[in-house]
């Protein structure tokens, strides 16, 4: 049972990284992914450090979400908190990412590809690939219907 002494207006949203190389067909072991708390007002603070496993996944990193919108929201607003995510492997070329929305009660999932590292390889050839996968639809984010 969790202690935690409860803030009116905040949650808990989920965040679980997988990485992969080759195609998305091998999983990257090993890999280092920070997570770090963006958005108005607050600092660019590191939340998490966390390592993929044998499958390329990291755990489940437990996110603060908002539960209510922000002062001044528009009505039909969801309420949302913003992360950034970077992806590190020595070999590969690093990834981050901004802008990551996290949603109290929601697990997202980000699969990453890494791409290797290479002297002769011009890296605006290869943009890097993620995909943030909804745990369940979003209105006006994913076009489906409240899960």
């Amino acid at each position: 049972m969790d202690n935690a002494p409860e803030i009116p207006g905040e949650g808990v949203g989920y965040l679980k990284i997988r990485v992969s190389t080759a195609g998305d067909v091998i999983p990257v072991e090993g890999a280092v992914v920070y997570i770090r708390s963006l958005g108005a007002g607050e600092d660019d603070r590191l939340m998490f450090s966390l390592r993929t496993d044998e499958d390329g996944a990291t755990r489940t990193a437990a996110l603060p979400a908002p539960t209510v919108p922000a002062e001044g929201a528009a009505p039909d607003e969801e309420p949302v908190r913003i992360y950034g995510v970077e992806i590190k492997k020595d070999g590969y070329r690093p990834l981050e990412y901004a802008g990551v929305p996290i949603y109290a009660g929601i697990t997202s999932l980000i699969e990453a590809e890494l791409l290797p590292e290479s002297e002769d390889e011009n890296y605006s050839d290869f943009p890097p690939r993620a995909e943030l996968v909804p745990s369940s639809p979003r209105p006006g984010l994913f076009g489906g219907e409240r899960g």
